[in-house]
């Protein structure tokens, strides 16, 4: 018989039990094991070890109210549904403890969610739910309530198995900023089926931001050109991403960031084609005929000598103004009123890349026109990622014949621009 599960759930800091302690609050420690062999958002079904017991949970809603039916299993049957395990195997330190009469769950999550704290109360009623006050003793710590946020679902971190990443509450946004990993400009963020296109979209361009404002200043100080590279990545990949949501974002908004981020690519892009001219050359240079051997090392020293030139007057431009631009444009981008699921956007977004992708490499008409259609197909597949693992379509459309194929014409028709120029 189904029972009515009334709770909410809070998001909060890891000292919560340093403030238990001072304050002499006992509690009690369980560990917990837990997986899942269905988490959707509006269905779940779970298995936990709970010390030496072992239980089955079907829940069915979300929010506040949930149906939810549990029973006791055997170790036996736990170990035979474990293999079956649709995502990663959740392991958290669950602590229990009582404030002005009422009971609260603190669970600290371990392994790939270490770091994720969230606090949890039970409501014998919607009564009680509604008239519940955060204690004054937790309050300090708590960062805000997700009841209604599915992302946080246990469900939903068991097949991410990372923290989710959200402007609102910047928990794992500083841990980033703390760590190297900013400064690649990825999308090193799990995104839900079911999160909110809006979300999913101001998150991939607060990463991407940071990773371009943190390259940029490792650029001017030591002038090493990989962090170059990166910061036009980072840049290439903000425009894609939004030109991916331009039906969502309204006109005046899109064209300001756009316009904002074009003119900071055309300040990077001659630098960046002279080096990449300059490294295809020197890769190429075996390839060349002996007689061709001065004029190309006579083209490689005009090269070094107008990337020099272009560093000089790269430092010398007022980036700073154009970044300001772009950071005050993105804070003020203005979305239409839509409530869409990040899954409606990945599959209209996963048929377009890939037909405009296959219609320029058939046209082979213009490297100019193939070359940012593939990379802007990889930036697609790159931002879904996350989301097509369990299905294997990452790895499908990534080794493709097409992708291959794209890439040994690119290089095949620059070596022979470059031999042409050279005669």
């Amino acid at each position: 018989m189904a029972n009515l599960e009334i709770e909410k759930r809070f998001l909060c800091k890891n000292t919560v039990l340093d403030a238990l302690k001072k304050d002499g609050i006992s509690y009690a420690i369980f560990k917990l094991e837990q997986f899942y062999l269905l988490a959707t958002k509006e269905e779940t079904l779970r298995y936990r070890k709970d010390c030496d017991s072992y239980i089955k949970n079907i829940k069915k809603g979300s929010g506040l109210v949930r149906e939810e039916i549990e029973s006791r299993v055997t170790k036996k049957e736990y170990k035979k549904a474990k293999r079956k395990n649709s995502g990663g195997i959740i392991k958290k330190d669950r602590y229990k403890f009582f404030v002005d009469g009422n009971m609260y769950e603190f669970d600290q999550f371990k392994g790939k969610l270490k770091g994720l704290s969230i606090l949890e109360i039970e409501f014998k009623n919607i009564y009680e739910a509604t008239e519940h006050k955060i204690p004054e003793v937790l309050k300090p710590f708590i960062i805000k309530e997700i009841t209604k946020e599915s992302i946080y679902s246990n469900g939903a971190l068991s097949l991410s198995m990372k923290i989710p990443l959200r402007k609102d509450s910047f928990l794992s946004l500083i841990d980033i900023k703390k760590s190297n990993s900013i400064y690649k400009p990825s999308f090193d963020l799990y995104i839900s089926d079911y999160e909110n296109i809006k979300y999913a979209f101001k998150n991939s361009l607060d990463r991407l931001l940071i990773s371009y404002q943190l390259n940029f200043k490792k650029f001017k100080e030591n002038l090493n050109l990989s962090y170059l590279y990166r910061v036009n990545k980072a840049l290439f990949r903000v425009k894609t991403i939004l030109k991916l949501h331009k039906k969502f974002i309204k006109k005046s908004s899109y064209e300001k960031i756009f316009f904002n981020i074009n003119a900071l690519l055309l300040e990077f892009e001659k630098l960046i084609n002279t080096h990449k001219t300059f490294k295809l050359l020197i890769n190429k240079k075996s390839q060349f005929l002996v007689n061709m051997q001065n004029i190309v090392l006579k083209e490689l020293i005009v090269l070094a000598q107008k990337e020099k030139k272009l560093k000089r007057e790269l430092l010398n431009r007022d980036i700073e103004a154009y970044t300001e631009s772009l950071k005050k444009s993105t804070k003020e981008l203005k979305y239409k009123d839509i409530d869409k699921p990040f899954y409606f956007l990945k599959d209209i977004a996963m048929n377009r890349a890939t037909k405009r992708f296959i219609k320029a490499i058939k046209s082979d008409k213009n490297i100019d026109r193939v070359m940012p259609v593939l990379e802007e197909s990889k930036i697609v597949l790159k931002y879904f990622k996350a989301n097509m693992i369990k299905k294997n379509k990452y790895k499908k459309y990534k080794d493709s014949y097409l992708f291959n194929l794209a890439i040994n014409y690119i290089e095949n028709r620059e070596v022979k621009k470059y031999l042409k120029d050279a005669n």
